[in-house]
């Protein structure tokens, strides 16, 4: 049984755009390459990131564009915040399944942009690709990515947290 919590709406309109504008509009935002997306040396296409938090630490100057949704989260401590930018391509493609950690937490997806990109939890449960979305799972239970077709790429912000 796979464990996840759906919120549509999570944040308001208002605040949701402003978030959204200022990594996905702003020509300066920092995204960064990486060569497979599941983490593991195969071929399963490539991604742009930004790692806002990781290992506990501030990463990002542009943390605090985060601040509305982190202070509605009810969190101990922070792990990693990481946006994720997936190009178009022609077919859906399906990512490797991965963990984001090998201890049991928390995790949530905040959805930028609406596309037909999916999370699939488990082999389980797809989850669609919503703006303003908020899926809540199990980082820990395998899940994988996909890319979009019907957009120029699909975005989320990706937390994990105890």
């Amino acid at each position: 049984m796979t464990n996840y919590e759906i919120v549509d709406n999570f944040l308001d309109a208002n605040v949701f755009l402003k978030i959204k504008n200022e990594i996905l509009d702003f020509p300066y935002f920092p995204w960064f390459l990486n060569n497979s997306v599941s983490g593991q040396k195969s071929n399963d296409g490539i991604y742009f990131t930004h790692i806002f938090l990781n290992d506990f630490e501030i990463n990002s100057e542009k943390i605090n564009i985060l601040n509305p949704i982190i202070d509605k989260l009810q969190f101990k401590k922070l792990i990693r915040i990481k946006a994720n930018l997936y190009p178009k391509t022609d077919q859906l493609k399906i990512h490797n399944s991965h963990i984001d950690f090998n201890v049991p937490h928390i995790g949530c997806i905040l959805y930028l942009n609406t596309n037909d990109g999916k999370t699939i939890i488990n082999d389980e449960v797809e989850i669609d690709s919503i703006e303003n979305r908020m899926l809540f799972f199990e980082p820990h239970v395998p899940h994988k990515s996909t890319t979009c077709t019907t957009k120029d790429y699909r975005s989320n912000i990706n937390f994990n947290y105890f």
